[in-house]
């Protein structure tokens, strides 16, 4: 199994995190994490021949990538990113419109009535 997500946020670790605690009931996955920034290019190691992939597909240039050189492996893409154009692969992540409605029912609730939202590039 390769992971390939950056560990240069909170967001990433705890992914990666999760990971781990699953592998520690799952020993048949052998898996080594670098440490690695938002920025930096992750990629499947030459030569590397494992039985699947979970990624945080960022951008058009990984999503191509992994699509050439996982053919025939499953890839689990964990970033809720939209990336136009990108191979569509199996998609894990939360569900951004329920976890909106959430924190405004949240706030609307306890009286507030000015807030705002940030949203990531792509998502809205």
């Amino acid at each position: 199994m390769a992971i390939l997500i950056d560990t240069s946020t909170d967001w990433s670790r705890r992914v990666i995190t999760g990971i781990r605690q699953y592998i520690s009931t799952n020993d048949f996955w052998h898996v080594f994490i670098g440490s690695r920034g938002c920025e930096e290019t992750l990629e499947l190691p030459v030569g590397w021949q494992g039985d699947g992939v979970i990624a945080r597909i960022a951008n058009l240039e990984m999503a191509r990538r992994l699509e050439m050189r996982a053919s025939g492996i499953p890839v689990v893409n964990v970033s809720a990113i939209t990336i136009p154009g990108a191979p569509a692969f199996t998609r894990v992540n939360a569900d951004v419109a329920a976890s909106a409605k959430l924190a405004v029912n949240y706030f609307l609730e306890r009286g507030f009535h000015y807030f705002a939202y940030l949203c990531l590039n792509g998502l809205e």
